[in-house]
């Protein structure tokens, strides 16, 4: 190839310029101009990445139309993907199914990896993941979405080098290239921009370099305090996210179909003929989209210029010859140290292990503990042990550590949601749509507000805006459609929680609102199928457990209900209203004892619940204790006074009762 003028040399030096400098309109402008004068595929590379870094994906795409080199296919197969053209992006990485070598490398594998999950090719995907794992290391999120596809990896497996090669293999995807190999690195040297390099002899202070000694790091794990309740950051308000008013019934009068909170003790209505709903009590997944993801990961290819990649391989042999590699081999043994305690976390975490995740996450250092990502997974913990207070506190912590932020708080407004903290909820989306608008967090929250002001109108609008914002979010489509079940529009509910199954088939929360929406239709084995799935992807949850019992109940399968609400209780012994309809069936089948002691220890734990007295005065008046009935349902007109229900009860005292009412 014909080597750049002095022209074309000062056109490139510019190009790069503006791109450090984030001019993108400039590097735009600079890298037509040097299109113009010559068509090739390094002039391609540089108007594309320009094209890229001012989010005009359409144009970059047409520019690498046709480009051979493994940086232009890797770079369309990247905008072809962020268009949803998931044929052209696979054909770009892989021209014949022959062909070994994936441009990119590792960040080829991750993005055919991505490509097959988007398409449905599980099998596929899973093992692309595995391949960038093996050829990077450091390529975090093929490792997090390896664990979405419930592929269950081993840490120890990927995150188990500790040599300095390792850093050696992560250069850049063009390392390996000399003078003659594609993009001309050898005449792009002389222009390019100074960069930092790691070959400077002057040694760093320590303050940037960090800890010396490892064990202080690691064999110091973070000692987790309770967090205090935190103020939300003084330059935003002065109102502290905190709910005064926590201890209510333990059984919520409001009829609305929600999920219950042990802490907040709102399990549900005893005497609704609906079940309790476990609405937001799922994942979601706290983490990033599959395509911010993307987004994040795959452009730091097009900020890597030329000569950038040339002068860190230089950097690289320089740091070798001068005898640091074992200072090297500890900075990445350090590194993969870190990664296998955040990879068990999150494996555990996608297994719903959350408090073996909690403690494995108590391990790491606390400078690392102490940062948004770890916070949110903590959070996303808690929530998912329904411990809504723990939750409210982490989430609270890691926004005073980093108000800006956003990542995995559509759990922090769900945790509000199920707390009943209109206004602390308020303030929470009103801060996240200040910090980003464009935020998919921000709108969910909004969303969970109009949804606890009984708006289910209006929560929908702002849901779908996050769903715009976020199209792979299966949570946010789950939670449209238990808004579309409050609306009793089932059929508007079953599309959302389809289309949250297509985006990822572990969604437990779409399995369980479609199990919801026939138990509701009265359609009890389709419903024991959604509810067995959704227990299936987390056996650990009470609440699908106690749903489960009621359709079994309903089908008077009253030793499956038994087996169901046993396991639910054994789950969570906090889980109040499964206890008491476990009492109902003890009663139904005629084992009144075991009813009768179920009842009095639950009086104990929850005295002010009028349902628990009621249905004891009926097992005492059918036992014959007259008596002993009319004390019981006189505590239970004392706790609610307009109940017409209780009053019958003790005027009829004498009447004698139907078995089959209880």
């Amino acid at each position: 190839m014909k080597a750049f003028d002095g022209s074309e040399l000062l056109l490139i030096q510019g190009v790069q310029n503006s791109l450090h400098y984030c001019l993108y309109s400039n590097a735009i402008f600079l890298a037509e101009r040097l299109f113009a004068l010559r068509k090739c595929e390094e002039t391609a590379y540089l108007l594309a990445t320009s094209c890229i870094r001012q989010n005009k994906v359409h144009r970059a795409s047409a520019v690498l139309t046709g480009c051979q080199s493994p940086e232009n296919r890797y770079l369309a197969a990247w905008c072809f993907f962020e268009q949803n053209k998931l044929r052209e992006a696979e054909d770009s990485l892989r021209w014949n199914e022959k062909e070994e070598e994936i441009p990119g490398k590792a960040a080829g594998h991750y993005l055919l990896g991505l490509i097959y999950q988007r398409s449905n090719r599980k099998n596929k995907a899973i093992d692309q993941f595995k391949k960038c794992l093996e050829k990077d290391a450091t390529l975090w999120m093929a490792y997090v979405a390896l664990c979405e596809l419930g592929s269950s990896p081993d840490p120890d497996t990927y995150f188990s080098k500790e040599d300095w090669t390792l850093l050696s293999t992560q250069v850049g995807p063009s390392a390996e290239a000399g003078p003659n190999q594609p993009l001309g690195l050898s005449c792009l040297s002389s222009t390019s921009v100074e960069a930092p390099s790691i070959s400077s002899g002057k040694q760093l202070p320590p303050q940037i370099i960090g800890r010396t000694s490892e064990e202080e790091d690691y064999n110091t794990p973070y000692q987790r305090q309770t967090p205090k309740r935190l103020a939300s950051p003084s330059r935003v308000s002065h109102i502290t996210l905190t709910n005064p008013n926590l201890q209510t019934n333990v059984l919520d009068k409001s009829g609305d179909f929600r999920t219950p909170s042990p802490e907040a003790k709102v399990i549900g209505t005893l005497r609704s003929n609906g079940p309790p709903s476990v609405r937001r009590n799922n994942k979601p997944l706290a983490t990033p989209s599959s395509q911010q993801e993307t987004i994040g990961s795959l452009r730091k290819l097009g900020r890597l210029s030329f000569s950038s990649r040339s002068s860190d391989r230089m950097a690289v042999e320089r740091v070798v010859s001068s005898g640091e590699e074992r200072n090297m081999a500890h900075d990445s043994f350090s590194v993969m140290r870190l990664f296998r305690i955040l990879g068990k976390a999150q494996l555990l975490l996608s297994l719903f292990c959350s408090e073996e995740a909690i403690q494995t996450l108590e391990g790491l250092p606390p400078a690392q503990y102490q940062t948004g990502y770890v916070l949110s997974m903590v959070g996303r913990a808690y929530y998912e042990l329904l411990d809504y207070n723990s939750a409210l506190q982490t989430f609270e912590q890691c926004q005073h550590l980093d108000f800006t932020y956003t990542d995995g708080l559509e759990y922090f407004s769900s945790v509000m949601w199920h707390l009943r903290m209109e206004t602390e909820l308020s303030f929470l989306s009103q801060y996240l749509l200040s910090v980003d608008r464009n935020s998919s967090s921000a709108w969910c929250a909004m969303g969970n507000l109009f949804s606890l002001q009984k708006d289910p109108d209006t929560a929908i609008r702002c849901l779908k805006r996050a769903v715009l914002l976020a199209p792979r979010s299966s949570y946010a489509h789950a939670l449209i459609g238990h808004e579309y079940i409050f609306k009793e529009d089932y059929d508007a509910a079953m599309a959302s929680f389809r289309t949250a199954l297509a985006i990822s088939e572990r969604e437990y929360h779409a399995w369980y609102g479609l199990g919801q929406v026939f138990h509701k239709q009265e359609k009890y084995k389709l419903a024991d199928y959604h509810y067995r799935c959704a227990i299936k992807i987390n056996p650990r949850s009470s609440l699908l457990y106690y749903h489960l019992a009621n359709v079994c109940y309903s089908c008077k399968s009253y030793n499956e209900a038994l087996e169901a609400y046993d396991k639910a209780i054994e789950l969570n012994a906090k889980n109040y209203v499964a206890r008491f309809e476990r009492a109902k069936l003890y009663s139904k089948i005629q084992r009144h004892r075991e009813a009768t002691e179920e009842l009095i220890e639950l009086s104990n734990l929850v005295p002010k619940e009028p349902a628990v007295h009621y249905l004891l005065g009926r097992l005492a008046k059918n036992g014959g204790d007259r008596k002993l009935a009319m004390q019981y349902f006189m505590f239970a007109l004392d706790l609610d006074p307009k109940s017409r229900l209780y009053k019958h009860c003790l005027e009829n005292i004498d009447a004698p009762d139907d078995p089959e009412d209880l």
